[in-house]
């Protein structure tokens, strides 16, 4: 989308967003609560960690401190109430006096490090025996209070480490400090998982080990905060930086699958009718996120590339809110839990500020969308969920209303998704998760283009879809074996009534052999089924070897075609290599049939086509090369087949109104390959500081008419990295991304019947081999700057962000012009800078 109009309202709330970030604590501090204080001081930069059952909310300051300094005002502050400041490992740790404490009993501080002093960023846990209950921070801090004097034995374990048995000698009337330092375990995979090609994205951990280190999703610089862009960010995965949509190593955008909470979003993007810039899903929502770049296991399946699954937050706190409003939307979040914690709640909403910082003269986007999700737990083996999720767009794009010349677009749209989830732990080994669900998506679109010299179009688009299943999946753990089942069943429906019109006029030379006009008018009813069912075993052959083999069945009586069901044999294995690496090899077909709501009525085709099948061949070496240094390494290639005919534009992709424009052509690709390799390096050194680095070398083509033709996507090389700095309350990401030029098309005037001589034959355009060319390459850095204040019991939040932030020109479109017999080339481009402001409250 254009970014014209940002600078100006980004000048009217700079101000107020550095007034914001720069304002300072130096209220009194005398009667206010001392845990309040503290807090202040740790929201600066100061890092403090406390106990709340030493610091209670009802500890006062008693009298101003007289030192100016930070630190020493909070010493003066702490010692009426018999507490003090120590310094452990970097941390100003709040603890009881000498002899402030009864004279049998003491405090224990437990600081759990990584081998080279970094935290452990994963929940840790100790056997503490008959210590009493324990306080975490969060940063790898147990706080033990009125602990009996004498020795304590405890064990403490966390996950990718070895475990350490530790005693410590805890002296009444003081606190006692222990650093546990943990080595490395041998790199393990989720019991769950064996599948290559995985990633998991975490809301408040880490993005992938190999991949980024911190906060990846949130603080990651993309285009509105969307989590599905933050996908965008992985190796072997295309992308212009316009679309929310991705290509998947070589794969469509349609290929890629998105699940929330087990159930599989329909078409979860908004401005769905001009490139899907944006998600529906609020990454505030999200716990975590887990990206299939291929290889995916048998329990998924109709996709034929990649997938996103994403688990919703599972609120644990009795209840917060969060409002937010950013130049992209205005945001209301909150969640909680009941009071006797057996139901939690979380919802979210937000609404389109973008009408408001655009130029009203492209159009007004406004859209909003919003989630439910509500959570039962009748025992302690049942976890109930009732999700909702709704979005609706009314959108209004010009790109051209200037006298007779029109290039107009609207878009109404309507997507409501319900579903349950019922997910029981029915024996220690037998596990389900079964989901029900309904959609319906209607959308409208009507659009013009028209020039007094070169076409006139119309186009009225009408689709409706419902769809209506059940899903469920079982797991069974029997001695070394995992054996998974599951079966799906949907009811769908679909209805298409759609017309457009176009003339191509006399003045404009037009491509040889294509009609002056064109008229297509498609009513159509479809009602069908769909039928999915897949049987899988994880067989742990010894410690080092882990095999699946899996099975998939789907069927589609929609579709009327000769082969309306797929077969989809996968097999995956595991080998660990010592104690720091670890080796996955899988193969894997994958069939994608055509959804009763993808009928290309807008190309003139009324009949679905075959399902796509595609072969996954996968190699995945990772290796710890140190504590806080991960390498991965990956190999693939795709073998395409049964490929449905499409329709593309051959020179520019960013069409409002594609189907009307004069270069659009069928593809009828017999087949195709896709390969590559990908190497990517994370290190993360320190608690506030982290890198990533990501290259990627790779190929698609497919066979058209006899000939082969890259896809419009290819892209040679590709590299990804990023550094992530978090100085106190401060917090600063840097990402930049470089792939090669995507391939184009060459384009010349020449007469007819190529009589170059005979001056009274019309001219024609006449294109050169299809993508033998290529655009430019494509470069962009990302900034992202924020900056945390406490605020009572909550916390304000302020960002600045920057996408493109050097302006660069990145190509992605190319235009002709005709002048007197001479063509005249020119480039369109993707995004130019595009700036951010926002600010949030939680509470």
């Amino acid at each position: 989308m254009p970014a014209h109009g940002f600078q100006l309202r980004f000048a009217m709330l700079l101000p107020i967003f550095l007034a914001v970030t720069t304002a300072a604590a130096g209220a009194k501090l005398a009667g206010r609560s001392v845990a309040d204080v503290l807090d202040e001081f740790r929201g600066d930069g100061l890092p403090l960690v406390y106990s709340t059952s030493l610091v209670g909310r009802d500890l006062l300051v008693l009298r101003e401190p007289a030192d100016d300094e930070p630190q020493q005002r909070l010493e003066a502050l702490l010692a009426p109430h018999g507490l003090e400041l120590r310094p452990v490992e970097g941390m100003l740790l709040v603890v009881r006096a000498e002899a402030a404490t009864v004279a049998t009993h003491g405090d224990l501080l437990v600081l759990v490090r990584q081998d080279s002093g970094a935290p452990i960023a994963g929940p840790v846990i100790l056997d503490a025996g008959t210590l009493p209950a324990v306080e975490s921070h969060g940063v790898g801090l147990l706080h033990f209070t009125q602990v009996p004097d004498g020795t304590h034995d405890f064990l403490v374990t966390a996950a990718g480490f070895h475990e350490q048995r530790q005693a410590i000698e805890v002296e009444a009337g003081g606190t006692s400090v222990l650093v546990v330092r943990m080595a490395p375990a041998p790199v393990e995979l989720s019991p769950l998982v064996v599948s290559s090609s995985r990633y998991a994205l975490e809301r408040d951990a880490t993005m992938a080990p190999a991949i980024l280190d911190r906060r990846a999703i949130e603080s990651t610089p993309d285009l509105g905060n969307d989590p599905l862009r933050a996908v965008q960010r992985l190796p072997g995965v295309g992308a212009g930086g316009l679309s929310a949509q991705s290509h998947m190593r070589g794969g469509k955008r349609d290929e890629v699958g998105v699940y929330l909470n087990g159930h599989q979003l329909l078409d979860p993007f908004h401005v769905r009718d001009y490139q899907n810039i944006f998600s529906v899903i609020d990454v505030r929502a999200i716990a975590s996120m887990e990206v299939y770049t291929g290889g995916f296991p048998s329990r998924y399946g109709n996709r034929t590339s990649g997938l996103v699954l994403i688990d919703a937050d599972n609120p644990a706190a009795p209840g917060r809110t969060e409002l937010g409003f950013s130049t992209y939307n205005a945001s209301i979040l909150t969640a909680g839990t009941g009071p006797d914690g057996e139901w939690d709640w979380l919802v979210s909403a937000r609404y389109s500020t973008l009408d408001e910082f655009i130029n009203a003269r492209l159009g007004s986007p406004s859209y909003y969308d919003g989630f439910l999700q509500l959570g039962f737990s009748p025992d302690a083996g049942t976890r109930v969920l009732v999700s909702a999720l709704v979005a609706d767009d009314r959108v209004d794009i010009t790109l051209e209303n200037d006298g007779e010349e029109q290039e107009r677009s609207s878009s109404d749209t309507r997507n409501r998704q319900f579903w349950l989830s019922v997910v029981q732990d029915w024996t220690p080994a037998l596990h389900s998760t079964t989901v029900v669900s309904h959609v319906s998506l209607d959308n409208e679109r009507l659009g013009i283009l028209a020039g007094p010299d070169e076409i006139d179009g119309r186009v009225v688009d009408r689709r409706d879809v419902t769809l209506s299943g059940v899903r469920s999946d079982w797991r069974l753990s029997i001695d070394h074996h995992t054996l998974m089942v599951g079966i799906e069943y949907r009811d769908e429906a679909a209805s298409y009534d759609y017309t457009s019109d176009v003339r191509y006029l006399e003045e404009t030379p037009i491509f040889e052999g294509r009609p002056a006009s064109v008229s297509r008018r498609t009513v159509s009813r479809r009602r069908g089924s769909s039928f999915s069912l897949y049987l899988a075993d994880r067989w742990r052959v010894s410690e080092r070897w882990t095999l699946e083999a899996g099975v998939r069945w789907d069927r589609q009586t929609y579709t009327r075609t000769e082969d309306d069901s797929q077969i989809s044999p996968r097999l995956a294995a595991r080998r660990l290599l010592g104690e720091d690496a670890e080796l996955r090899l899988s193969w894997g077909r994958f069939s994608q049939p055509q959804g009763i709501g993808e009928l290309q009525v807008e190309d003139g085709v009324d009949s679905f086509g075959s399902a796509e099948e595609v072969d996954h061949w996968i190699a995945s070496y990772r290796r710890r090369l140190s504590p806080t240094m991960t390498l991965r390494t990956e190999a693939y290639y795709k073998v395409l087949r049964q490929l449905r005919p499409r329709f593309e534009n051959l020179f520019d992709p960013l069409e409002l109104i594609p189907e009307l424009q004069p270069d659009r052509i069928r593809l009828d690709p017999t087949s195709g390959r896709a390969y590559g390799v990908e190497v990517s390096l994370a290190h993360a050194p320190g608690e506030s500081f982290s890198w990533w680095a990501s290259y990627a070398l790779s190929d698609v083509d497919e066979r058209i008419d006899g000939r082969t033709e890259p896809r419009s996507w290819d892209q040679r090389h590709a590299i990804q990295a990023g550094v992530a700095w978090t100085p106190g309350a401060w917090e600063l990401t840097l990402a930049g991304s470089w792939h090669s030029g995507w391939p184009t098309t060459d384009l010349a005037l020449v007469r007819a019947g190529n009589a170059e001589d005979d001056h009274g034959a019309p001219f024609v355009l006449d294109p050169g081999p299809r993508n033998a060319a290529s655009l430019g390459s494509f470069a962009s850095i990302d900034l992202r700057i924020s900056r945390r204040f406490k605020v009572g019991e909550g916390k304000l939040v302020g960002f600045f962000e920057l996408t493109n932030a050097l302006d660069r020109e990145n190509p992605c479109c190319v235009d002709y012009e005709s002048d007197d017999g001479q063509l005249l080339r020119s480039e369109d481009n993707w995004l130019p800078i595009v700036p951010a402001l926002g600010i949030s409250w939680e509470f």
